[in-house]
């Protein structure tokens, strides 16, 4: 039994050992690669802009002041981008929790900002949160089916 396990082991190692390449290059050369002949592609594309809230609708309680809004985001490689809480075709203001600036922006896939619950009257609100990169000459670029998420705010 012994050696017919190890004349299979052996066999194995055999066809291994003879393997070659037919035709083309194989993973298994000496051939050296150069690093700088390989091209990644950094341009900026809108169809790769991403947002998604977290939670689609907040029902906020009675005497609460904030709500907290995150989600996810992917700005391709855009150097500069914004996140907006629009109400109907009006920003409203909002405060970035990473940064603490009126300005929330993605970071590390992620956004996470504040908004004032004070400034609105009670109601229901459908609200649209958006992401706006700006390419280098300084041109707005929206993805609007996948840069945008609708939320539902509902304040007593």
């Amino acid at each position: 039994m012994k050696s017919l396990v190890k004349g299979a082991a052996l066999l194995s190692l055999t066809v291994l050992a003879a393997c070659s390449p037919i035709q083309g290059n194989s993973l298994l050369t000496d051939q050296k690669d150069d690093p700088s002949t390989h091209a990644v592609d950094k341009t900026p594309k809108s169809e790769e802009l991403f947002l998604k809230v977290d939670t689609p609708q907040i029902t906020a309680t009675a005497g609460q002041t904030k709500a907290d809004i995150s989600g996810e985001c992917y700005v391709s490689t855009y150097a500069n981008h914004r996140i907006y809480l629009m109400n109907g075709g009006s920003a409203l203001t909002i405060i970035d929790l990473n940064t603490g600036s009126n300005t929330a922006t993605c970071k590390n896939g992620r956004f996470n900002f504040a908004f004032n619950l004070d400034s609105i009257a009670s109601g229901s609100y459908g609200l649209k949160v958006i992401i706006y990169a700006y390419d280098s000459a300084g041109t707005l670029v929206v993805n609007e089916v996948q840069g945008a998420s609708s939320l539902t705010l509902i304040k007593p």
